[in-house]
């Protein structure tokens, strides 16, 4: 005859016994056979207390123990599993999770929380139980919480943990209401499937710097791809000390991962944005003198690009001539030229375009930009000799063109064409346009002369 169950409240001799054993599995396990002797096996408090410690416990019990506990209650309530499940989940007990959640879903009249629902995904993706996870989410639909924020957070790591970036995505960009650890998931799914251009695109489309912060802050784990992106969003959003400062905790943080060719740039390009050219320097000296990572043709124009917003022409030229090992690729001059042109150096830029020549001698845009030089720079007879020059090699400079689609219907304007129907508006509004930059003090460079068009 078995013994009268004994009353389970908060000062039983019971939960004061659960609070001694502690999270330790001996103790709680003379305390489980103590349970049964006594009658309260069946008292579903009594086992939720004694699951839950037990998930929490080291060492581990094994599951199929935790499952024999769980199916000693005659009649487990929604509470029972709920506790279960989660405490399994944050004890990385994961494989408990699932069977109890197979358990828990037969059981058709206990209702479900978005927050089990949520341990259990997590779960799935930790143990790359791909069908599941997918017969979790089907099942997360059917009972309403697909825009929930966490179901969705989790079924986003799932699917990325699973393969499937682009699946994961879809359901990231569905979220109304993206909070930090939305964007993080996504960003460290990227990560995990090795797509670095698309983590750093999607970490710049967080236009907040602030927000950008707080999500590269929550990371645990905080890789290249995450400092090069945090470097980048902040040099593009303005705060080019910020980045600045993030990069020097980066080169100096024990456990911080190396700096990269492309942090390089990231950095190089923040400086370039708020003229901070001795922070430039010092970047560009490190890359290999302590990383042994050679300069390339990306750093070259960040370095070309710093000392061109400064007014620098002449010493961005000398760092060319200077550091560039080897003939400098074509960006590299191409950047110079085009920072020539914007400070109306016309003569140096000549210089800067015939030793662009040297380098593609059969690119007919670069001819153009030559003759353009010479011709700001009152050199006329050299404009012709470029001209003849294109003729016998028989370039052909292409025509340039701009598109843009409204209503759904796609419009393309070329240099020198008058034939778009609306082109009698776009003048009038481009008109308009010119007049309010030149009050601003925003066109003060342009050009009144237009230069002639080479065929």
């Amino acid at each position: 005859m078995d013994r009268p169950q004994q009353p389970f409240t908060p000062h039983s001799p019971i939960l004061k016994a659960l609070q001694s054993a502690g999270p330790r599995a001996g103790p709680l396990r003379l305390l489980h056979a103590r349970i049964t002797v006594s009658g309260l096996h069946h008292s579903l408090p009594v086992l939720t207390n004694l699951l839950t410690s037990f998930c929490a416990a080291s060492p581990s019990p094994s599951p199929a123990y935790l499952l024999r506990i769980l199916s000693s209650a005659p009649r487990p309530d929604a509470f029972l599993f709920d506790s279960l499940i989660r405490a399994a989940s944050r004890s990385s007990l994961h494989s408990v999770d699932l069977l109890a959640y197979r358990r828990r879903i037969r059981r058709r009249h206990l209702p479900l929380s978005n927050y089990t629902l949520t341990a259990v995904i997590r779960s799935c993706a930790l143990l790359s139980a791909s069908r599941t996870g997918r017969q979790v989410h089907a099942h997360a639909v059917a009972l309403g919480f697909a825009s929930d924020r966490f179901v969705q957070s989790a079924l986003v790591a799932f699917y990325a943990k699973s393969g499937d970036p682009s699946f994961a995505r879809q359901l990231f960009d569905r979220i109304p209401d993206r909070n930090i650890i939305a964007w993080n998931t996504m960003i460290a799914g990227y990560e995990q499937n090795g797509l670095a251009e698309e983590a750093v695109e999607l970490f710049l489309d967080l236009r907040e710097a602030t927000l950008a912060r707080r999500v590269f802050d929550w990371m645990l784990e905080r890789n290249v791809v995450a400092w090069t992106s945090m470097i980048s969003g902040y040099g593009i959003h303005g705060y080019g000390c910020e980045a600045v400062e993030l990069f020097k905790r980066m080169r100096s943080s024990e456990g911080a991962p190396r700096p990269n060719d492309v942090t390089f740039v990231a950095v190089l390009s923040a400086c370039v944005h708020a003229g901070l050219i001795e922070e430039g320097r010092e970047a560009y000296a490190c890359m290999e003198r302590e990383y042994g990572i050679v300069p390339r043709s990306e750093q070259h124009v960040c370095m070309v690009d710093m000392y061109a917003h400064a007014g620098l022409l002449y010493e961005a030229k000398r760092f060319v001539e200077a550091c560039v090992r080897g003939e400098p690729a074509p960006a590299v001059w191409t950047a110079m030229m085009g920072a020539c042109w914007v400070r109306k150096e016309y003569g140096l830029g000549a210089d800067v375009a015939e030793r662009l020549l040297e380098v593609e001698p059969d690119h007919p845009g670069h001819y153009v930009m030559l003759s353009n030089m010479f011709a700001l720079a009152g050199r006329g007879e050299l404009v012709e000799a470029v001209r003849r020059k294109m003729v016998q090699k028989r370039l052909k400079k292409l025509v340039g063109y701009s598109s843009v689609e409204v209503n759904g219907a796609g419009n393309v304007f070329r240099m020198g064409d008058r034939a778009h129907p609306w082109m009698g508006e776009v003048r009038r509004c481009l008109e308009g346009l010119v007049r309010e930059m030149r009050e601003a003090g925003c066109a003060a460079g342009m050009e009144e002369e237009v230069m002639r068009e080479l065929h």
